[in-house]
């Protein structure tokens, strides 16, 4: 099992917002303080969209995702009359289920986030989407749990390959097999250049 963290690494927007400082309010890594007034992101019509992005490149393409937890710190502006809603994406796919900030200072909510592969965490997205009363983030952090697949992978001048076949010798022939069927448990192997 492996596992990998990351915070939010950039962010896109869609339709028309106001607000002076929620684009600096969340970055990598970042927790900021309670804010207020022209802090909140606000939609100037009926609804706007902040989709703040993740960065999972380092996660194999054949891992096997294990879990997806979300946490996000932050507040609405007016309890009563929030439509500040969070949900995750996988590119343009909805993931989970919504979840909504319930207080007018900082709280943490975390999100349901459904099952993911690792083709669809490559394309996480955290979108936040607000109305006339808006909200604000001000950090979220993902954390991505996962075992890799059937490939080995061999440390080659300095640099991780990964090998796509893999063969064994039986009953003096070569054939190819799983990964996981070519070695035997306590035994002890070198590689051959």
């Amino acid at each position: 099992m492996a596992e990998m963290i990351s915070y939010p690494t950039g962010y896109t927007t869609n339709g028309s917002i106001t607000g002076t400082n929620y684009k600096s309010s969340i970055g990598k890594g970042s927790d900021v303080a309670n804010r207020t007034g022209n802090d909140y992101a606000k939609s100037t019509g009926s609804k706007a969209t902040i989709d703040y992005s993740f960065d999972f490149s380092a996660i194999p393409s054949d891992a096997v995702i294990e879990s997806v937890s979300c946490a996000v710190k932050g507040h609405c502006e007016n309890t009563s009359k929030s439509t500040a809603t969070l949900r995750l994406y996988a590119g343009d796919t909805a993931k989970g289920t919504e979840a909504r900030f319930t207080s007018t200072t900082d709280n943490v909510v975390t999100l349901d986030t459904g099952t993911w592969t690792a083709e669809e965490v490559k394309n996480m997205k955290l979108r936040f989407t607000i109305g006339y009363y808006g909200g604000l983030v001000s950090g979220a952090t993902v954390t991505v749990v996962y075992k890799l697949g059937e490939s080995i992978y061999m440390r080659i001048s300095g640099a991780v390959v990964e090998g796509n076949k893999v063969y064994k010798n039986v009953n003096g022939a070569w054939v190819e097999t799983q990964a996981s069927e070519a070695f035997e448990e306590g035994k002890k192997y070198r590689l051959k250049t």
